[in-house]
């Protein structure tokens, strides 16, 4: 780590968590065109929630 610099986590965000709300059947589509799993998120995890938590650091961060 970085010394002075603040680290936030999102609890149970995966790398692709940041993107746009997947459609359905999203997930099963790129499976089979053998694409990266952008819409692989856990069970019970909500985009929402990673775009509302990461709004909310971001805010905080610039005193908004």
């Amino acid at each position: 780590m970085l010394p002075n610099v603040q680290h936030d986590v999102i609890p149970n965000a995966r790398h692709y968590s940041f993107l746009a709300i997947c459609k359905e059947n999203a997930a099963q589509m790129l499976i089979e065109e053998g694409e990266d799993p952008m819409c692989d998120d856990p069970d019970g995890w909500d985009r929402t929630t990673a775009h509302e938590a990461s709004i909310e650091v971001i805010a905080r961060f610039l005193n908004l």
